[in-house]
């Protein structure tokens, strides 16, 4: 829900060429209605550069409840050929919340506006301390939920990227344990040769060296054992 606090206002009565871009604009035109005792129902019409040319009261009502329809909304607009409308109305009770009966009649207005071509480009809600804009929820709930939808998209990425890890695990495993294999074949085949040629190992690269050598493989066996154990993780 998007609700606007409110520190101060500018109000302003009867007919003007103000310009408004935003709600905070519209709560400086319409701020006055924060201390009626009665729900009124206004309309702002504005021309296709968004000046306020008309300020319309269409209703009035009790306590709670303004009656309205979108024939007594858009009669006035037609009038002074209005390009758009912004509606406004209070809710005596402080509250700037939306009621079940504001949503429906702002869907009803946006509805009748599409028809005739004037379109209604907010419906704003004021309270005693803060106003309520439903085209300001609108763009804030797209904005959730694009969120969300990015959060959606990364979650499918750090799923898809995990399946990547995993195949990529195992070709580095299947890489690993043929080299291992690669390097036992080749230190057979050496120890063969030179038991063949002369006699033993020792003989052929002296009791030194192959002592070396045999730690060295049992070194590089044991850090590809450690490798190959966290890839299994």
């Amino acid at each position: 829900m998007k609700v606007v606090q409110v520190v101060s206002e500018d109000p302003i009565s009867g007919k003007t060429k103000r310009k408004v871009s935003s709600p905070g604009e519209v709560y400086k035109i319409m701020g006055f209605l924060k201390k009626a005792d009665r729900e009124k129902f206004y309309v702002l019409h504005l021309d296709t550069k968004s000046n306020v040319i008309a300020k319309e009261m269409v209703s009035m009502g009790t306590l709670s409840y303004a009656v309205v329809h979108p024939r007594e909304i858009f009669k006035g607009a037609i009038l002074n050929n209005a390009s758009s409308i912004i509606c406004v109305h209070n809710h005596p009770s402080g509250d700037s919340s939306p009621s079940k009966n504001d949503m429906e009649i702002t869907k009803r207005i946006k509805e009748a506006g599409s028809l005739i071509g004037i379109q209604m480009l907010d419906h704003i809600i004021i309270g005693s301390k803060d106003y309520y804009s439903f085209e300001s929820a609108i763009a804030e709930k797209a904005s959730l939920e694009n969120l969300g939808s990015e959060g959606l998209n990364k979650q499918e990425s750090v799923k898809h990227r995990s399946v990547i890890d995993k195949k990529e695990k195992k070709t580095l495993k299947t890489n690993l344990y043929d080299k291992v294999n690669d390097a036992r074949q080749k230190h057979q085949f050496m120890t063969l040769a030179a038991v063949e040629l002369f006699g033993s190992e020792e003989s052929a690269y002296g009791e030194d060296t192959v002592s070396g050598f045999q730690l060295f493989m049992s070194d590089i066996e044991n850090e590809l054992g450690e490798v190959l154990s966290m890839l299994e993780k």
